[in-house]
């Protein structure tokens, strides 16, 4: 029997003062729930007659400062930021389209507080009916940016976006987005005082930690892809993190941070903790400050991705998945000046293949399988497999034949990758041979930083003089593993 320990009345109020006192440990993880202090959506577009439609959602009781950066495709390089300031429970939503000179653009009737003013900016190219709109930008792939890859318009029109939660609002700032009431229609007292803000020795030029807490999550959001001419619709939701920054992290609407790779657990440390599911139980991995883009790869790490395709030679039904690595840029990017660059999972650099692309090639990574439901027979793809998967930011990977053309049929996407044709059945992408980059005790996740779905149309034309064209989308499944120092956690 285990001997017991003897603690004096007094000393044992004194242990019990230090443990109740004790903060509670904080880890990111990825939220089943799709509430965070920072959102991912997978995937917006403008291609192909298409629009998105984004929705960001403050379910929270304070008033929030974030970040809004769109990435395009290609290698993740940015073509949009800015930061919103919501007010608490507020809803903000903006629309991205194909502008008149090919570039992506967004678009928004919504009157939260955003730095800069993306509706009333004096100098804003004007829709026919007046609005205002903001054009993407090249400038983070083109001149002294450039990366090998596509410097034109078209490149801005497809990626994905991030909000990460900058902190809440306090004091003056947050009176500033609180709602009032003017002849009817609600609107933020002063978004005017926040702008004055950021302007030359304005108090947020001055001190950006003005007014500024740690964050405390609650958003959610979705993006919503339309095609209005061929009546086609389908919905996103966006990923969540948790539990992704103790302190607030409060920037200039065009800064570079904060990003994924500053995440925080400690604030004397710097240090962040990944908490990652495995099912039935969780694991926690510590990284140092300067790793910290690792423990938001451990988050987002899957084993393989699978899902179900549909394709039809008359073109009637189409699939396309697609996989964005949002961490990916970091490992591949030199210019970003991270810790992880040249680093597991991703060893391979802009650059490497033509195209300005980062392709890494892990043995068996890409091996893909099929089960055709019409002969009931499982099918390889045959040796070697499909070497560019995961070439870019965001692929689309279209189920179609060979002469599929260089845009996805229904995407229209130019990152893409093709799987062979067939007519029904599944698809596995095993990236299991890869694995991220140990924590500080030994913990390694088996595979690659991926989320995605799948996308399936339906094309039935005009029945009965109405358009009868369909969409469904579904999450990618995958899984988590673990191991800790080669051996399972």
């Amino acid at each position: 029997m285990l001997p017991l320990l003897r603690i004096g009345r007094g000393r044992l109020a004194a242990v019990l003062a230090l443990t109740l006192a004790a903060p509670l440990a904080q880890a990111v993880y990825l939220n089943p729930r799709g509430q965070g202090q920072v959102l991912i959506y997978p995937y917006y577009t403008a291609n192909a007659g298409y629009n998105t439609l984004l929705s960001l959602v403050n379910d929270s009781a304070q008033a929030k400062a974030l970040k809004l950066r769109f990435h395009e495709g290609h290698n993740g390089r940015v073509v949009f930021s800015a930061n919103l300031y919501l007010a608490p429970h507020d809803v903000w939503t903006g629309g991205v389209f194909a502008a008149p000179d090919g570039h992506a653009a967004l678009v928004t009737d919504d009157n939260s507080c955003a730095v800069p003013d993306l509706r009333n900016a004096p100098g804003l190219p004007e829709l026919p009916d007046g609005r205002s709109y903001t054009p993407f930008t090249t400038a983070d792939f083109s001149g002294a940016r450039a990366d090998g890859g596509p410097t034109d318009a078209a490149r801005t029109r497809e990626g994905h976006i991030e909000v990460i939660e900058m902190g809440k609002l306090s004091g003056t700032s947050a009176d500033a987005v609180a709602f009032t009431s003017n002849g009817g229609r609600l609107h933020p007292r002063a978004c005017a005082q926040l702008i004055d803000a950021w302007r030359p020795a304005g108090y947020w030029t001055t001190n950006a930690a003005t007014d500024l807490a740690a964050p405390g999550g609650g958003l959610y959001g979705n993006a919503t892809v339309v095609d209005v001419a061929e009546g086609l619709v389908f919905s996103v939701p966006a990923t969540a993190l948790e539990n992704f920054s103790v302190r607030s992290q409060h920037s200039a609407p065009d800064s570079a941070h904060p990003n994924l790779a500053d995440a925080v657990s400690d604030t004397a440390s710097g240090a962040v903790t990944a908490q990652v599911s495995l099912g039935t139980r969780t694991v926690s991995a510590t990284y140092p400050a300067a790793r910290a883009i690792d423990a938001i790869s451990a988050v987002l790490a899957t084993t393989y991705s699978a899902g179900e395709s549909v394709w039809s030679h008359n073109s009637d039904a189409l699939t396309e998945w697609v996989l964005a690595a949002p961490t990916k840029r970091f490992y591949v990017d030199a210019t970003l000046q991270n810790a992880g660059f040249g680093g597991a999972p991703f060893q391979a650099r802009n650059g490497d293949q033509s195209g300005g692309r980062a392709c890494q090639l892990y043995p068996g990574d890409y091996n893909l399988s099929r089960y055709d439901r019409s002969t009931d027979t499982l099918i390889d793809f045959g040796t070697p497999a499909p070497q560019q998967t995961l070439c870019y930011d965001t692929t689309v990977l279209a189920i179609g034949g060979p002469n599929i053309g260089t845009q996805s049929p229904v995407l229209g996407s130019r990152t893409q990758n093709i799987v062979d044709a067939f007519e029904e059945g599944t698809v596995s992408l095993q990236w299991s041979t890869g694995a991220t980059a140990p924590a500080q005790n030994g913990e390694s996740f088996r595979g690659l930083p991926v989320i995605g779905w799948q996308l399936v149309n339906y094309f039935n034309g005009n029945i009965g003089a109405l358009m009868s064209n369909y969409s469904a989308v579904t999450p990618l499944r995958g899984d988590a593993v673990c191991t800790r120092n080669g051996a399972d956690c």
